[in-house]
């Protein structure tokens, strides 16, 4: 897994994207949308599995992601989510 000194948040007009250095340029990892009531939050592109999280495969930019909402919301889930997508980043790099 990559050192937190490796990742750095970017704050964009309508998202939260969490990147990781890479040789030649940075990468996205991670993409946040605020909604009123949701969160939606876009991986590195590839196929993800939940049991608590129904996963849109095509997203914004062909980028799946899962809609989070105060009833289905779960850390841990969305940890193992990042996890994958760290992981799928980095053998990239």
């Amino acid at each position: 897994m990559a050192l937190n000194a490796e990742l750095f948040e970017q704050i964009n007009k309508s998202m939260f994207t969490i990147k990781i250095k890479g040789r030649n340029k940075a990468r996205g990892v991670v993409w946040l949308e605020p909604g009123v009531n949701y969160l939606k939050i876009y991986f590195t592109k590839g196929k993800y599995h939940s049991n608590l999280f129904e996963i849109f495969p095509n997203g914004w930019g062909g980028y799946p992601y899962i809609k989070i909402n105060p009833q289905n919301y779960n850390i841990e889930q969305i940890l193992k989510l990042n996890s994958v997508a760290l992981e799928r980043i980095q053998v990239i790099l």
